[in-house]
């Protein structure tokens, strides 16, 4: 995609000086998971190994007044790349799909 590019956690902080200074107010995150287990239920989504948690503490401290929002999707933690948690049938478990992003939700 034009114009949307990927930062590692240790050049985060010196992308986002300038703009900040020029006022910027907000940021999106999504992270990229390549060496985290995934699994049928995103388990790994909120552990301390996922880069969210590692970034979003360093944004907190250096840029306070930045209001940052995060991809919650279990998509980019589950082993076969949905949205949700699955039922034996294949059909959707609604119950535990919610719970789990709220978990995630409020691990932030």
């Amino acid at each position: 995609m034009p114009d949307v590019y990927r930062y590692g956690v240790n050049k985060v902080a010196e992308f986002l000086k300038p703009i900040v200074a020029n006022g910027l107010q907000s940021v999106l995150l999504f992270p990229v998971i390549q060496n985290l287990t995934k699994d049928e239920t995103a388990s790994f989504a909120d552990t301390p190994d996922n880069p969210l948690f590692q970034v979003i503490p360093m944004i907190r401290k250096q840029f306070p007044s930045l209001t940052i929002a995060c991809d919650v999707c279990l998509c980019g933690y589950t082993s076969h790349g949905h949205c949700a948690i699955f039922n034996e049938d294949g059909s959707i478990h609604y119950e535990k799909t919610l719970k789990r992003l709220a978990d995630i939700s409020k691990a932030f």
